[in-house]
């Protein structure tokens, strides 16, 4: 099973059955946490990557605050939505390389949007994947779906099979009175989503982690459009959910 660890504290990832507690920060101090994933455990069916629980980084910048965040993919979960309207400047948690040990996988909370400093002062949500390599500063948005809006109208985007993913993304370190923040990676619609916007978040599925991670596959076999019948299409508009997939010759 894959634990959240403390990486002040080592022996937490000793014993499957121990929760991660906060520990108290030496004044002065920034505390800096990580998730470990333990090899070997492949849990088939829904449930492929179980975090017990993450810590999100303690950080001296203000928009990073330490607490515990429960993390079990289970079809009882909370939905964790991504709004691909959301604003700039929205926070969010996301999964990286620690930037300081390499070895470890952190948690911690950034800024969507990229710093308007090197892009003559606009800031992008977003980065197209087509002709682009992305050989550093990877990182993952956690999500159990998706929202977008069209018109006057809200849709929910899930996975068929109901699990949850992640969108790859992109981040970029803290600099001048910009904080640390990422974009979302890109490809073309799938046909599901197609009839709505014309691209959407690269998916990674939880056996694609460490391999959007560590580079460990090339872009072009991640950063590729989803098949036909990958997502369920929901209105959401009116607050109750009513599948719209099949209102639309396939």
């Amino acid at each position: 099973m894959s634990l959240a660890s403390l990486r002040q504290n080592p022996t937490a990832a000793n014993s499957s059955q121990q929760t991660p507690q906060p520990v108290p920060s030496p004044a002065g101090n920034d505390l800096s946490f990580s998730v470990e994933e333990s090899e070997g455990t492949d849990v088939t069916g829904r449930l492929h990557i179980h975090l017990q629980s993450v810590v999100i980084a303690q950080s001296r910048q203000p928009f990073l605050r330490l607490f515990i965040v429960p993390v079990m993919f289970s079809p009882m979960e909370s939905p964790t939505p991504f709004d691909s309207d959301a604003p700039l400047g929205a926070r969010r948690a996301i999964i990286r390389r620690n930037p300081d040990d390499a070895s470890e996988i952190e948690m911690v909370e950034a800024t969507w949007g990229s710093n308007p400093r090197f892009s003559d002062g606009e800031s992008y949500r977003f980065v197209r994947s087509e002709g682009r390599t992305f050989p550093s500063h990877r990182c993952l948005i956690p999500a159990s779906e998706f929202h977008m809006t069209v018109g006057k109208k809200r849709y929910r985007v899930s996975l068929e099979d109901g699990n949850h993913f992640y969108l790859a993304g992109i981040w970029e370190p803290a600099m001048g009175d910009w904080p640390l923040c990422y974009r979302v990676v890109t490809v073309p619609a799938n046909p599901e989503v197609a009839r709505y916007q014309e691209r959407h978040g690269a998916i990674i599925y939880r056996r694609q982690v460490k391999q959007w991670l560590d580079g460990t596959v090339p872009e072009i076999d991640l950063l590729v459009t989803p098949p036909k019948h990958s997502f369920i299409v929901d209105d959401i508009t009116s607050g109750t959910r009513n599948a719209v997939q099949q209102a639309f010759p396939l």
